[in-house]
């Protein structure tokens, strides 16, 4: 389920490049507001398979209506589009019951940001067929066992894509407890760009791309809900309908 949300801060403002370092805070921010025990728990546990943890939401990069590309960051008119994604259906519902509790209003860069407006949106139907874009880049990285850092893989590489695939089905397991038995998702990705995104202090590269996928629906729209590749809840690898 995706959460759309429309903000505005009243004033041109600049948007700092590491604003994701910004908008994970809100996130758990909001998210204590309704539920403190909820957003601990999320942040500090999550949904565990093995050694591996996941939050399992994912969200866009802030979208302003009008910008400007300076130095600082993103030079703004103030209006964004913000899209947030899971497949728990009670962070939605709690993360909106922030937002009310909050009356509607986030602070982010020292500005307070009105939200304007929030609606669920449902994934419209989906084929083979159908070009998926992505709304956040997408990053992957595979470690050897022996290197002290994993390596990001380039998305012309065939391990970027094997990688897709797998991480996806390991997400799946940890939501549902139980492994994927049904049949492959295949990933093709093409119009490859590649950025270079500071959050949490490193910097990481990651990939926009336009995708299609073949295979299960359940898994498809999975995606649509948590994200592809890695590091989703710090604004990486959300996906949508799109040429």
């Amino acid at each position: 389920m995706k959460l759309r949300i429309l903000l505005d801060a009243g004033m041109h403002m600049i948007v700092p490049w590491d604003y994701r370092t910004g908008l994970t805070g809100i996130i758990y921010d909001i998210l204590s507001v309704s539920d403190k025990n909820f957003s601990t728990w999320l942040h500090e546990k999550g949904y565990k398979i093995g050694k591996r943890k996941y939050r399992l939401f994912v969200y866009s990069n802030l979208q302003p209506l009008h910008y400007r590309i300076t130095d600082a960051g993103l030079q703004t008119n103030g209006n964004f589009t913000w899209e947030i994604a899971t497949p728990d259906e009670t962070f939605i519902e709690k993360f909106i019951d922030g937002l009310i509790k909050r009356d509607n209003t986030l602070q982010l860069f020292g500005v307070n940001l009105k939200v304007l407006d929030f609606a669920k949106m449902e994934l419209p139907p989906i084929s083979p067929t159908k070009t998926w874009k992505t709304l956040s880049p997408i990053a992957v990285s595979t470690w050897d066992g022996k290197s002290k850092q994993p390596t990001y893989r380039k998305g012309s590489e065939p391990e970027f894509v094997q990688a897709l695939e797998a991480n996806l089905l390991s997400k799946w397991e940890a939501f549902n407890g139980k492994k994927w038995e049904g049949e492959n998702l295949n990933i093709r990705v093409w119009n490859l760009k590649s950025t270079l995104v500071p959050v949490f202090n490193i910097k990481v590269r990651a990939w926009y791309m336009h995708l299609q996928m073949w295979g299960p629906i359940e898994l498809i729209r999975f995606a649509y809900d948590v994200g592809l590749g890695e590091k989703n809840s710090q604004g990486f690898g959300m996906i949508d309908i799109g040429g």
